[in-house]
């Protein structure tokens, strides 16, 4: 490729999924870089396969990812960061000092890659260009993950339900297999569940809210799942000729389905809130995080014992909101979102309370203001 081609363009109008499917589908060969803050990260394509990706996220980094997928002891990572100059990299140090073998470092880096082109599929604001280019790969480790597979994973950790509907379209459009289902299926290493879910499409004749009652997974991870196929080819969207209006057979669910893809995104907002805070609490105390945060939890269940029934936050300051759905009492659908959306209210101040014993007031005040910064955005 001896021309260079750049595209710009915001990816609050065209998202990440949607732009490689693009480049991908087409075989294009060039880089993708997203500008997001003051962080860059760029995503390598050589003839349509995803191959490699950069950040200058000190976060993204080799090391950080290496002890975040407990590659490798902190004790030693902390030697061998100091060791690091020009011509002598982290990974030949880590190597050279045993902590690593050579195929380790390899399958260290392929990780780090895919977590950094896992980060981006999350981004809704930011900048992108795309260069189409040729690609030097002389000095980069290659995936070996089917570019189908990196994506359809990306995919699945997207938790916006209004990024998830927009993909979809309506529960009334249908799911039908592309032309390349066939040969572009095998690229996909699926869960039995979702090969469950692909056979329902293979047959074009089920719409959205159809195939959501025949699932084994929830409304909201289905619908996600039906994304995925779109975003990696295997499926298309097909609007209805006609409406008819006639009864659906619909599964016995606690809420209805629009009702739990709202009921998602608001334990999805939250989730992150509390996240932020278990963060904030890791930092400094590490361990004892979790006690704070099971600290703050028992005294919401004083309140509402069946709602947060067997529920805690996990390792990473979340709660998991299928548990938490399975335990909404039997009441008016509208009351039902106002009980848990003033039990997530709960939980959020009970954990600034906790804060604001363990560290002082001053710590409360300065994550309270984190607080309400992220809920404006």
């Amino acid at each position: 490729m001896s021309d260079e081609l750049i595209i710009r363009g915001s990816l609050e109008e065209s998202s990440l999924p949607e732009l490689l499917r693009s480049v991908t589908r087409s075989r294009e060969t060039g880089v993708l870089s997203c500008e997001i803050y003051e962080y860059q990260k760029a995503i390598y394509i050589l003839d349509g396969q995803i191959i490699f990706a950069s950040s200058n996220n000190s976060d993204d980094r080799l090391g950080e990812s290496l002890l975040r997928n407990d590659r490798v002891p902190l004790r030693p990572l902390m030697i061998a960061s100091k060791m690091v100059k020009p011509g002598k990299r982290l990974g030949s140090i880590l190597v050279n000092m045993n902590v690593l073998t050579p195929e380790e470092l390899v399958e260290g880096v392929r990780n780090q890659v895919r977590d950094i082109i896992h980060s981006l599929f999350r981004v809704t604001k930011g900048q992108y260009e795309l260069a189409l280019r040729d690609v030097n790969t002389h000095e980069m480790i290659l995936l070996n993950m089917s570019t189908e597979d990196i994506i359809f994973d990306g995919v699945k950790s997207i938790n916006s339900w209004t990024r998830i509907s927009k993909g979809i379209g309506t529960l009334q459009h249908k799911m039908v297999p592309s032309a390349e289902a066939s040969k572009l299926i095998l690229n996909l290493s699926l869960e039995p569940e979702e090969q469950h879910l692909f056979s329902l499409c293979e047959k074009g004749q089920f719409t959205i809210e159809e195939i959501c009652t025949m699932s084994y997974m929830s409304n909201f991870e289905t619908c996600k799942h039906l994304w995925a196929f779109m975003m990696v080819g295997v499926l298309d969207s097909a609007e209805p000729q006609e409406m008819i209006d006639q009864p659906t057979i619909v599964s016995p669910r606690i809420i209805s389905a629009d009702k739990e893809y709202e009921f998602h995104d608001l334990v999805e907002n939250y989730n992150s809130l509390f996240s932020h805070i278990y963060d904030y609490a890791f930092e400094r105390v590490e361990d004892q995080a979790e006690a704070l945060a099971s600290k703050a939890m028992d005294q919401v269940k004083v309140t509402a014992p069946d709602l947060l029934r067997n529920l805690k936050l996990d390792t990473y300051g979340r709660l998991d909101s299928d548990s938490l759905m399975r335990n909404i009492p039997v009441i008016d659908e509208h009351g039902k979102m106002e009980i848990v959306a003033g039990t997530l209210e709960e939980i959020l101040y009970a954990l600034l309370y906790e804060v604001g014993s363990y560290f002082g007031p001053d710590h409360q005040q300065k994550l309270l203001a984190e607080i309400q910064s992220l809920r404006k955005k």
